[in-house]
């Protein structure tokens, strides 16, 4: 304590200071997270898995990939289109044989976490469609997917999408 009388005291405040910080560590191992740090670590992988999810399922409908789209699905999976028509996981499949996507966008995207097994995702969504070799108009819209971990992997359970208002 006599080198430290004669120290100025700001910087005694200081090294006081610093040393109750690497007393404090001294409980937490160098190297290990804290339970906060490992949360937030989990919650980012589950909302880039969520999201990878997301764009896998167009991906696949847009190279014409059932099998891949269906892996990406629980077998109850459905939709509802932004006109109001619900489809089946089938009705799905088949629309992809007669319905080429060009182009998919998605902006804005939000997830969040409600469960340890569920999340939904939300974006703006845009979509060129060519159907009988003729372009459609670009489809603009919101879309809502909910995802849920089954044995360890995250699959859709339902997509919706919505118009903007005005």
């Amino acid at each position: 304590m006599l080198l430290l009388a004669r120290v100025p005291a700001t910087l005694r405040m200081k090294l006081m200071t610093l040393f109750g910080v690497l007393v404090a560590m001294g409980s937490c191992p160098l190297g290990a997270a804290s339970p906060v740090a490992e949360a937030v670590a989990a919650a980012t992988s589950v909302r880039a898995a969520i999201e990878a999810g997301e764009r896998g399922t167009w991906e696949a409908f847009k190279g014409g990939d059932e099998a891949a789209y269906r892996a990406l699905c629980c077998a109850e999976f459905f939709e509802i289109s932004a006109s109001g028509e619900l489809h089946s996981l089938d009705d799905i499949a088949k629309g992809m044989r007669s319905i080429v996507t060009k182009r998919f966008a998605m902006e804005d995207v939000v997830v969040t976490q409600l469960a340890d097994n569920v999340g939904i995702i939300r974006y703006k969504l845009a979509v060129d469609y060519v159907e009988g070799g003729e372009a459609l108009p670009t489809k603009k819209c919101w879309a809502v997917a909910v995802w849920v971990r089954r044995e360890g992997k995250w699959l859709t359970a339902s997509y919706q999408e919505s118009g903007f208002g005005e």
